[in-house]
């Protein structure tokens, strides 16, 4: 039963190292579309389809590291910053909560969306 439970130990912490790759590698990724939107802006270009790819996965990825956050650190994570046992004085729990209005702010996820398929792909409105 030992040997179970410490099995299922390393199992779980080889997906969270996976998992924190995935979201290191997601990060880097955005910040090569901001730049790139912000080389356009600086060079005269207007990035449409850019901004919107920027803005869509950017949003999208605070969601998923304050999903990620939430599962590594657990029930923990939901206390807020006026408790002593919170994790990161509350951090987790104010990133995670902020992160569903950040796809609604200035243009939800779908929206963002529609601006791709339309500007960048050329596709007909829906």
């Amino acid at each position: 039963k030992k040997m179970k439970k410490f099995l299922q130990l390393i199992l779980d912490q080889a997906r969270q190292m996976k998992t924190l790759a995935e979201r290191h590698i997601e990060t880097e990724v955005s910040r090569s579309m901001s730049y790139k939107v912000a080389w356009m802006q600086s060079n005269g270009m207007v990035p449409n389809a850019e901004a919107s790819m920027s803005k869509l996965f950017g949003t999208e990825l605070v969601q998923r590291v304050a999903n990620t956050a939430m599962n590594i650190i657990d029930m923990k994570g939901l206390l807020s910053h006026e408790s002593d046992l919170s994790p990161l004085e509350g951090a987790v729990q104010k990133m995670y909560l902020s992160s569903f209005s950040s796809t609604i702010a200035a243009g939800t996820s779908e929206i963002q969306r529609n601006i791709i398929a339309d500007r960048g792909l050329g596709l007909p409105r829906a």
